[in-house]
This record gives C-alpha cells, sequence and structure tokens, in this order.
C-alpha cells in the first residue's frame, strides 16, 4: 500500500497523463477519511478537464446564494497514504477501480508544466502534452 503513496517521477507523471482514465487541473476544496472503507476520499473543484473516459467523474453543484454553478470531482486514495490538505492549483491522474476515481498522481500544477516542458523537448513525450 506505501507503494502507492510515493510520489510519482517525472516518467511516470508523463505516463499516467497519457494513459489515465481521466486527467484534469483542480483545486482540493476537503479531505476526509473513510476508516470504514479504507479510503480518503478528496472532493476536488475542476478547473480543466482534459479527459474522463467514463464522462461520470465530474458532479455539478449549484450554490444556492449566487446560482453558480461548479463542477465538482469526489477522488478516493488508500487511507494509508496520510493524505492531507494543501493549496494551489494541482494536475489530477488516475483510473477507474471497482467503480471508484483512484487518484494516481497529483502534482502541483507548476511542477507538471516544468515535466511537461522538459519531456517534450527531449522527444519523451508518449503523447501530445497539453
Amino acid at each position: 500500500m506505501k507503494n502507492n503513496c510515493r510520489p510519482c517521477t517525472d516518467e511516470e507523471l508523463v505516463g499516467f497523463y497519457c494513459g489515465s482514465s481521466f486527467v484534469f487541473e483542480g483545486i482540493i476544496n476537503t479531505i476526509v477519511h473513510r476508516n470504514d472503507l479504507q479510503w480518503s476520499e478528496l472532493t476536488v473543484q475542476a478547473t480543466r478537464m482534459y479527459r474522463d473516459s467514463q464522462q461520470s467523474v465530474l458532479s455539478k453543484v449549484i450554490h444556492n446564494e449566487d446560482r453558480t454553478v461548479t463542477q465538482q470531482v469526489r477522488l478516493c486514495r488508500p487511507l494509508g497514504c496520510g493524505s492531507k490538505p494543501s493549496y494551489g492549483e494541482f494536475l489530477f491522474m488516475g483510473r477507474w477501480k471497482l467503480g471508484n476515481p483512484i487518484l494516481y498522481c497529483a502534482p502541483k500544477l507548476a511542477e507538471w508544466r516544468k515535466v511537461r516542458r522538459k519531456a517534450s523537448g527531449e522527444g519523451k513525450n508518449q503523447c501530445v502534452l497539453e
């Protein structure tokens, strides 16, 4: 389980970007640790969607006061990873497993941009890196 918790390498980030079921930018709103399911559930406000193979990772939330609509995503991560709230914008990548969207990698957006530039410059991109 701990192996799933370590930070992704640059090569893994590029591979997951190209091969994940869902890839999107967003901001973490809340993290709830579910001991009963052995998962941490992250609620993320999606700001830009790149891929959603099942077209079901997003849910729309209407805020009653101002009637604005935001797109929320609920992601799962093993409880043993000790997920903690963090500020800033991230790139979230993962796959569906038993009907749950499982988070694989979530680098800060600035970190992802550096990895993307380097991979593209060295010709190590496995797909078009947006």
